[in-house]
C-alpha cells in the first residue's frame, strides 16, 4: 500500500519491552534446574530495554536513532521489523516494510547465495518471476558473483552483508529499516550503500537508521531520536540533537579531561615541553570582542599560540580542525603563510597568530589540535609530527540570535560568505 506525501506511514505508541536478567551466573545444569523452579523474584529481575517510546514518521522522512550501547536502539528496530513483539503499546505501519538488522539475517547457512536470494526475496513477497527479473541487478550490486553458488556458510561477514543489502536494495518497499549497514564492508561497497540510500530518499521512501557513525546520521537523517536507558531522551532536527549528544559526550569523557567543551575564554594548556621549546598557552577568541564572549558564526576567530623558545632552531606551528566525529576537515600550517618570519636565531618568548575570517566555519562543535615542526641546522626531526598537543580544544560556534531557524540548521562544516549575484534574463 502506497501512501501519499506527508501522510503518516509509521507510528509507535507507548512501546515498551522488558527482559528478565539473571542476578547471578548459573554454572551447572543442576543449578539451572534449581533456578527454573525457584521464584523469579529471587533469581532474576526485569530490565526495560524500551519504555513508553512514541513517535510518528511521514512518507519520505529519514529518522536517525542514536544513543549509547544498551540504549535500546536495536531492540526498537527489531520490534519495528516484527522480530520481537512489544510488551506494551503498538506499532502501526501503512506500507510495506523491508529491514536489514543483522548480517545475513534470514539466510540459511547450508544454502547457496543464489538459493538464499530467492528464499529471502520470497519472504518479502516477491514471486519467483520477479526475483529472476531482478537477480542480475542484485548480483551485480552485491559483487559476490564468483561465490553465488557457494554455501553462504563459507562467506565472510562482508560478503554476507553485501548480498543481504543487495536484496533489500531491490525490494519495492515503502519503509526501510537499517541497523549499522555502513559499519561492514569495504569502501567501494559502502559507497554503493550510501548512493542507494540517497536514491531511496529521492524516491520519497521512509527510512529508519541506527548508526554509531554520526557523520552518516548527519548526512541522511531529517530528524533524530536519542535513546537513553530505553527512553526517548531527546528528539529534533539532526544538527541540534547531534550537537547536544556530542557536547555531552565530550563533557562526560574523563573527569578532569581537557577534551571537554569549554566556555570562553578558550584556552588550552598544551602539555608540550621539549628541549627546544615550551608551549605556554593556546587561545581562541572572537575578533574585536572580549575574550570571554561566545564565538558566533559571523565572528572572525583569532588563534594565538604562545611559546618559550630555549634553543636556536626553526619552529613551525600547525593545526587540525575536526568535526564532532573526529574527522579532520581542515589543516593549516604556518609555513604556508608568506608573512611568517624565520625564527632560527630567536630565543625567548613569542606568539604565533592566525585568524579565520568571519563566516568561515559553520555553527556547531569543532575540535582543534595543534602540532609543531622543529628544524635545527636545516634538519627536520623525525619525531616532529609527534609533537602534538596532548589534549584537544573543543569549541562551540554559535548561530547569531537573529538568524532564522532554517538557516541555523544548514548542514556542513564550512560556511564562507561568497559573493552571489543575480541577473534577470531578457524576455
Amino acid at each position: 500500500m502506497s501512501s501519499s506525501a506527508n501522510e503518516i506511514i509509521l507510528e509507535a505508541k507507548n512501546v515498551s519491552k522488558s527482559f528478565w536478567v539473571h542476578k547471578r551466573q548459573v554454572k551447572s545444569f543442576k543449578e539451572t534446574v534449581a533456578v527454573f523452579f525457584r521464584s523469579l523474584s529471587q533469581s532474576s529481575e526485569s530490565f526495560y530495554a524500551l519504555r513508553s517510546v512514541s513517535f510518528e514518521l511521514r512518507q519520505g522522512e529519514v529518522l536517525g536513532v542514536i544513543g549509547k550501547n544498551g540504549a535500546g536502539k536495536s531492540t526498537l528496530l527489531k520490534i519495528l521489523s516484527g522480530i520481537m513483539q512489544p510488551d506494551e503499546g503498538e506499532i502501526n505501519f501503512y506500507g510495506k516494510v523491508a529491514s536489514i538488522l543483522d548480517v545475513g539475517a534470514g539466510f540459511h547457512p547450508e544454502l547457496t547465495g543464489r538459493e538464499n536470494v530467492f528464499l529471502s526475496a520470497s519472504l518479502y513477497g516477491l514471486t519467483k518471476i520477479e526475483t529472476e527479473r531482478k537477480f542480475n541487478d542484485i548480483l551485480s550490486f552485491s559483487g559476490v558473483e564468483k561465490f553465488i553458488d557457494e554455501p553462504v556458510k563459507n562467506y565472510s561477514a562482508g560478503m554476507y552483508l553485501r548480498l543481504a543489502f543487495a536484496i533489500i536494495a531491490h525490494i519495492d518497499a515503502d519503509i526501510f529499516l537499517f541497523d549499522e549497514v555502513l559499519a561492514v564492508g569495504d569502501a567501494e561497497f559502502q559507497l554503493k550503500c550510501r548512493n542507494k540510500i540517497r536514491e531511496l530518499i529521492e524516491d520519497k521512501k521512509t527510512v529508519v537508521m541506527v548508526s554509531h557513525n554520526l557523520s552518516e546520521i548527519s548526512k541522511f537523517a531529517h530528524r533524530v531520536i536519542r535513546l537513553d536507558s530505553g527512553k526517548i531522551l531527546d528528539e529534533g532536527s539532526s544538527s541540534t540533537i547531534l550537537e547536544h549528544y556530542m557536547e555531552e559526550a565530550y563533557n562526560s569523557n574523563v573527569s578532569g579531561s581537557k577534551n571537554s567543551v569549554v566556555d570562553p575564554p578558550y584556552i588550552l594548556s598544551s602539555g608540550i615541553s621539549t628541549d627546544h621549546f615550551d608551549v605556554l598557552s593556546i587561545e581562541l577568541f572572537a575578533s574585536g570582542k572580549e575574550k570571554t564572549s561566545k564565538i558566533l558564526r559571523t565572528d572572525g576567530i583569532n588563534v594565538e599560540v604562545a611559546i618559550n623558545k630555549k634553543k636556536k632552531c626553526s619552529i613551525q606551528a600547525g593545526m587540525f580542525v575536526s568535526d564532532i566525529s573526529g574527522n579532520i576537515i581542515l589543516t593549516n600550517v604556518s609555513l604556508d603563510s608568506e608573512d611568517i618570519i624565520g625564527n632560527d636565531t630567536f630565543t625567548g618568548k613569542g606568539t604565533f597568530s592566525v585568524s579565520f575570517p568571519p563566516n568561515f566555519l559553520n555553527s556547531g562543535l569543532f575540535s582543534f589540535t595543534f602540532f609543531f615542526v622543529i628544524t635545527e641546522d636545516g634538519k627536520e626531526f623525525d619525531s616532529a609530527r609527534r609533537l602534538v598537543t596532548k589534549n584537544n580544544l573543543v569549541i562551540k560556534i554559535n548561530s547569531p540570535e537573529a538568524e532564522s531557524v532554517y538557516f541555523k540548521n544548514i548542514p556542513g562544516y564550512l560556511r564562507p560568505s561568497l559573493n552571489w549575484t543575480f541577473k534577470e534574463l531578457q524576455k
